[in-house]
């Protein structure tokens, strides 16, 4: 590097100054590239390294004057400067995993908790793996041009797609994406999320979802797709006797049976258990390594903590939404993830839903692709004949799109959400 500066910027992209063993070498690095800054680019020689080192008192720190000579007449020429930067980066990625499994052996022998092992683990793991990880190349206009204009020849690829009026704003969601769907309690968040699996699933059954729910049973979540789908009030659909096909009448039942059977073709996985981010990445990426997932829900995500105690909830929430960002990005699939919005709607006169009023954390904000807000009129006090049945979709936050608000009507009965055009065609009740 100080032999011939044009090398520096290809070590920057390979190296940082906590690869260095040794401490004087983290020193030197660091005057070599106040000085290379200082000159805009322009050189980094030993003699300028020497006055900025002498300048804040730190050639002594290094060895001296000596030490520096040394170092300059020790390396032939410039011409191998990636390749030793690679050595050093590797001995460092080295150091870092002897410490991490240090970290982990530590972690095991102690007191903690099962589920703080495997989170400080992830972390480790985590951490070791972003020493790798450098800025070390550009693609040019050009290039990004091309695939630019080939992305325009042909339909976007939606890993799930949105139909009806949403779809005006969000024609679906894509690999990489983080989606928050969210309301208030008992204002048809579950209902819209499965609303939104079964759209992929209908016509495309051989997509994987993967749907974590942990506030219901599977059970009962299979149970609300069969009381969406034959229009069968879910309260019937969850009694003990449903057996008894005086229940539902013999249409109703052959509806059930008929549905069953479509559903059987559905590549849909429920999982519930421990509401950690560590145990949903780990499930997701099993799966996706069996065979690859096509979106991941999770519902929802104020249920879930980690392991690790983070001293503040917000703290914690930010964790947990850049874990699931980072989900959907490592996996290169869209991530639904179901939100709970705090009590300031209700205090507003108009009770429109605000990005300001999703709960505990702004990250949860800052890291979605999408934001749509669910809201029921007919759940406050005082509204109007025409708000009866209408569910509010706010696109509250829209990376690829506008935002703005569609209308669908909510069924109470089977909680399924339905097009207008499509409430004629689907028969309701027995």
């Amino acid at each position: 590097m100080i032999l011939d500066p044009v090398v520096i910027p290809e070590v920057m992209g390979i190296l940082s100054e906590d690869d260095f063993y040794l401490r004087e070498h983290a020193v030197l690095w660091r005057m070599i590239l106040a000085v290379y800054d200082s000159t805009g680019g322009k050189a980094a020689d030993g003699l300028l390294v020497r006055e900025r080192l002498s300048e804040s008192h730190r050639l002594e720190e290094i060895g001296g004057l000596d030490y520096l000579r040394q170092v300059i007449e020790s390396v032939p020429s410039s011409h191998s400067a990636e390749f030793y930067a690679g050595i050093v980066r590797d001995k460092a990625v080295r150091r870092a995993v002897r410490q991490a499994g240090q970290e982990l052996v530590d972690a095991a022998e102690g007191t903690n908790e099962i589920a703080a092992i495997i989170e400080t683990a992830s972390t480790t793991v985590t951490r070791v793996g972003q020493r790798m990880a450098r800025i070390s190349t550009a693609t040019d206009l050009m290039g990004l041009l091309a695939e630019a204009y080939a992305s325009l020849e042909k339909d976007p690829e939606y890993a799930i797609t949105c139909s009806g009026s949403v779809s005006q704003y969000v024609r679906g969601f894509q690999s990489g994406q983080m989606i928050v769907v969210c309301g208030r309690p008992a204002h048809g968040k579950t209902a819209l999320g499965l609303h939104l699996a079964a759209e992929g699933l209908r016509y495309w059954p051989e997509k994987r979802v993967l749907f974590f729910s942990f506030e219901m049973l599977p059970k009962d979540m299979v149970l609300r797709i069969l009381s969406s789908e034959t229009g069968i009030p879910f309260v019937e659909m969850n009694r003990k006797s449903l057996s008894s096909r005086e229940m539902v009448g013999k249409e109703g039942y052959a509806r059930i049976l008929q549905e069953i059977e479509c559903l059987r073709r559905w590549n849909l996985y429920f999982a519930g258990g421990v509401p950690t981010p560590v145990a949903v990445a780990g499930l997701a990426r099993r799966m996706h390594h069996e065979a690859p997932l096509s979106a991941i829900f999770v519902d929802y995500i104020q249920r879930m903590h980690c392991a690790k105690d983070y001293n503040t909830r917000d703290r914690e929430m930010s964790v947990i939404s850049n874990s699931l960002k980072n989900l959907a990005l490592e996996l290169r699939v869209p991530v639904v993830v179901l939100a709970q919005l705090n009590r300031g709607i209700e205090n507003r006169t108009d009770h429109r839903p605000r990005l300001s009023d999703l709960r505990e954390s702004g990250t949860i904000e800052q890291d979605a692709d999408v934001v749509i807000a669910v809201n029921r009129p007919d759940r406050y006090p005082g509204h109007c004949e025409d708000d009866e049945g209408v569910m509010e979709l706010h696109v509250l936050k829209n990376r690829n799109g506008a935002d703005g608000l569609a209308k669908v009507w909510f069924d109470g009965p089977t909680m399924a959400v339905r097009e207008q055009s499509s409430m004629e065609e689907v028969p309701l009740g027995n």
